[in-house]
């Protein structure tokens, strides 16, 4: 059984280490504590042996239905701290459970704003990452995204994601690929009630914001994404789908309205080759013939300036299109010198430059950066 301590009530008496300043005048798990509301809960601080001031951080929230101590235990944590000596704090569900309500998001704030005080060892502000395993990842996001400034990064791992369904990509060719919207035996998949189930499914269990639902997502999650912004225009405020917009292998169907207008942040790399046709390619970031036609036809019916906005970001070069309020409804961003991949920030420009500035009302009415845009 782990030996739980508690931290000296006086400092000071300790011994420094003349030979090694920075090193921690204390080690082994302790327990401490941070007031939450009107409430204080505990969490656990490992200090490894040999441990010095201004190491990396892990603040972990473990999964539900475990004690702590023996989470900590059975697992691989403690080695790893020791290891790569590195601070790391443990937090405590309540009653075995998490609550996604924003409480144990705001813990673990607390938790951050704990370790920093420098009562009893010394963290480095740009060396605290958010770690979050099963229940634990939600609470864990929820804090990231709460004090994004602070946290210098974020795992979750949690449980299962839904996958896309089977497709039998080509006659004759391997018969489990996977697609949104595929087809087997020759039978069209719709995935598109799925989604929509699921996202009522997390409504039903968790705090959504139905006014800033968005879906994002790259290669076949790209056309899925596109597919979502079509067919269920009233839910999702805006969209991003990366390296690619529309299946290839599918006919295209342009829709006559989109109603309520969907924003959209296309993706994707200037050597992509499900994206760019060198040779014939068409538009300014020569992409091929059916991705063209997807785009002009948002641009006609979004009654946008077909001459786009330009500016370089980086190794993105951005083409923005805009309405007559001047609003960004369509941007095209290409990456240079990247093929059919994930760009490392794509989630964050997505979501920073794009999504977060849209949001939409009940009554399906489109607003920009809190200002209607038709």
């Amino acid at each position: 059984m782990l030996e739980v301590r508690q931290l000296p009530g006086d400092m000071s008496a300790l011994e420094l280490d003349r030979a090694d300043p920075k090193r921690c005048l204390v080690a082994g798990l302790f327990e401490e504590s941070v007031k939450v509301g009107e409430a204080r809960r505990r969490f656990y601080t490992y200090i490894a042996p040999g441990l010095c001031h201004n190491q990396p951080c892990l603040v972990l929230a473990p999964p539900e239905g475990v004690p702590v101590l023996e989470f900590l235990e059975h697992g691989f944590w403690l080695s790893f701290a020791r290891e790569r000596q590195i601070f790391l704090h443990i937090l405590e569900p309540e009653n075995g459970k998490y609550r996604l309500d924003g409480t144990d998001a705001a813990y673990m704030n607390k938790v951050y704003v704990e370790i920093q005080s420098r009562k009893y060892y010394v963290t480095m502000q740009d060396n605290i990452y958010a770690v979050g395993i099963g229940g634990g990842a939600a609470v864990a996001q929820q804090a990231a995204m709460e004090m994004a400034s602070e946290w210098s990064g974020l795992a979750a791992f949690g449980e299962m994601v839904p996958e896309a369904g089977v497709y039998q990509q080509r006659p004759g060719g391997l018969r489990n690929v996977l697609l949104w919207n595929g087809n087997y035996m020759g039978e069209p998949l719709d995935d598109v009630p799925f989604v929509l189930a699921l996202m009522d499914d997390i409504k039903g269990r968790y705090v959504v914001d139905p006014s800033r639902v968005y879906a994002c997502g790259q290669s076949g999650g790209g056309m899925m994404t596109s597919q979502l912004a079509l067919r269920a225009p009233g839910v999702f405020a805006a969209v991003s789908p990366w390296s690619a917009i529309v299946d290839p292998d599918h006919e295209l169907v342009l829709p006559e309205k989109i109603d309520p207008a969907v924003p959209c942040l296309f993706l994707f790399g200037d050597s992509d080759w499900l994206c760019v046709d060198r040779e014939h390619g068409e538009l300014e970031y020569h992409v091929t013939h059916d991705i063209a036609a997807f785009l002009k036809h948002l641009m006609k019916l979004y009654q946008l300036d077909e001459n786009p906005r330009r500016y370089t970001c980086g190794e993105i070069s951005y083409n923005v299109y805009l309405n007559a309020k001047r609003v960004p409804m369509l941007t095209v961003g290409t990456v240079k010198g990247m093929s059919h991949a994930n760009y490392p920030r794509e989630s964050w420009i997505a979501y920073d430059e794009f999504l977060g500035k849209f949001s939409k009302r009940a009554d399906g009415t489109l607003l920009y950066m809190g200002e209607e845009i038709l």
